[in-house]
């Protein structure tokens, strides 16, 4: 029997999620951690599906600790990204929307770290890590990240 994947039955899920976009400064250096997926062979900000009844604040806050250890302080929203993926195997078409927010990274538990096939790393912010992100929705977060942190000189002082 032939299996039936016309657009007629495609099913459309809404979905939401949350991700991070984690900061840090060294003298007048402002890096930014990326995570490289194995499973997807790319490089982005850390970011998963709410769960549950969660907000999209707690939601970042755990997604960031189980991919990268990372414990952080939301600073700001800094956007949302809008996106489409098609499951093929169950004929659903994903509608996912996520939140993303500026973290000032706090303390890094290892314990926390959790999911598989993800490494991290922080890269200084400038043309090599816009180069490295594989989205450019996410590389347009990073220049809106960056802008704010640039404009509000409270926060560099007290990073």
């Amino acid at each position: 029997m032939e299996e039936n994947n016309s657009t007629s039955d495609l099913k459309i899920v809404k979905e939401y999620e949350a991700g991070g976009i984690l900061f840090k400064i060294e003298g007048e250096k402002i890096s930014f951690l990326i995570i490289h997926r194995d499973k997807q062979d790319d490089w982005s900000f850390p970011k998963g599906h709410l769960e549950g009844e969660e907000t999209p604040e707690d939601c970042v806050h755990r997604e960031v600790a189980e991919e990268t250890g990372w414990c952080g302080e939301i600073i700001s929203k800094v956007g949302i990204m809008n996106y489409t993926h098609h499951h093929k195997e169950k004929n659903i078409m994903r509608d996912v929307s996520v939140d993303f927010f500026l973290i000032k990274p706090t303390k890094e538990d290892k314990s926390l770290h959790i999911e598989g096939g993800h490494s991290y790393k922080w890269i200084e912010y400038g043309d090599g890590l816009l180069n490295v992100l594989t989205y450019p929705v996410q590389k347009l977060l990073l220049e809106k990240a960056y802008d704010y942190l640039k404009s509000n000189g409270d926060i560099l002082r007290n990073s």
